[in-house]
């Protein structure tokens, strides 16, 4: 069990902002999410970087979940989208064989070998509804699974 309290609020001024912070932490915050147009969430989450700064109970999973379920809560999120232009999303997704010039199957492949897809398929949201690949940046939104 983590022994942080995250503080999950929106703001008058940006209802739509959910922000996990490590307690004591005079203000860092390692993750937020902002609702997009037509109810996307997309996420910034830095818990390896807060842990290498000292805050050891930085868990990314857990601010996922958390930021995840508040942006649920307002009845408006439809899709979590990973956007990457470096770090561990963007290597696990080249790694994987996803690039320009690829198939669309094979980075869509790529793409659930992320970190990001692999929390997104947990808290619900397997599908890939769109992917687009540059040789700057890698986008990709996850949404839940449609019944037949």
């Amino acid at each position: 069990m983590n022994n942080f309290d995250p503080r999950l609020a929106g703001t008058p001024d940006s209802p739509d902002v959910y922000v996990t912070a490590e307690p004591g932490a005079e203000g860092y915050v390692y993750a937020e999410g902002h609702l997009v147009g037509d109810g996307v969430l997309e996420l910034s989450i830095y818990a390896k970087e807060a842990r290498q700064k000292g805050f050891v109970n930085a868990s990314g999973g857990y601010a996922f979940e958390q930021i995840v379920n508040a942006a649920e809560a307002t009845g408006e999120m439809q899709a979590v989208r990973g956007f990457w232009v470096e770090g561990d999303n963007l290597r696990a997704f080249r790694d994987a064989g996803g690039g320009v010039g690829k198939a669309e199957s094979a980075n869509i492949e790529a793409a659930k070998a992320t970190w990001t897809y692999k929390q997104a398929a947990k808290a619900g949201y397997s599908e890939i509804s769109e992917i687009i690949v540059t040789d700057k940046m890698v986008k990709a939104t996850f949404t839940r699974k449609v019944s037949k």
